[in-house]
């Protein structure tokens, strides 16, 4: 009896890592943005390491280490303080991306929504606030 009890306890225990696995496996990604949490509605954040314009790819290293290539199109809002993004984005900027499953030609997922969360200046500045404004001259209420 105490046997098949053990054996109950293992198989539960295998059973409940392989549904782990299979649910959140799907959370890791590609450096080419090829997995299922892109498709389902992902979204990814860091700091972009390099972003090459002519063919709309950005490379962006998250918090936790892994870098990672967004792709993006004519259609991807790039939006920074609630407001269409008034600079091209840069090295340094901290970003956070969000996916809803469309696809370039080449089978990459593209961005639905590029949010500048921080630009590399106002990072080295140690922030927006009184007396100092961002990049494009705003305070950190979005003003002039």
């Amino acid at each position: 009896m105490g046997g098949e009890l053990m054996k109950i306890q293992r198989m539960s225990i295998a059973v409940f890592m392989m549904l782990a696995i299979l649910t959140f496996g799907g959370c890791v990604i590609d450096r080419y943005g090829r997995s299922g949490e892109y498709g389902g509605g992902g979204s990814v954040a860091g700091e972009v390491m390099s972003h090459n314009t002519a063919a709309d790819l950005m490379e962006i290293q998250q918090d936790r280490g892994a870098t990672v290539t967004v792709a993006y199109d004519s259609q991807t809002q790039m939006l920074y303080r609630g407001a269409a993004y008034p600079g091209p984005i840069r090295q340094g900027d901290y970003v956070s991306v969000s996916f809803s499953g469309r696809r370039d030609n080449q089978g990459r997922y593209l961005a639905e929504v590029i949010t500048v969360r921080q630009t590399a200046q106002d990072r080295n500045a140690g922030g927006v606030g009184p007396g100092r404004n961002d990049r494009f001259g705003r305070d950190g209420a979005g003003r002039h």
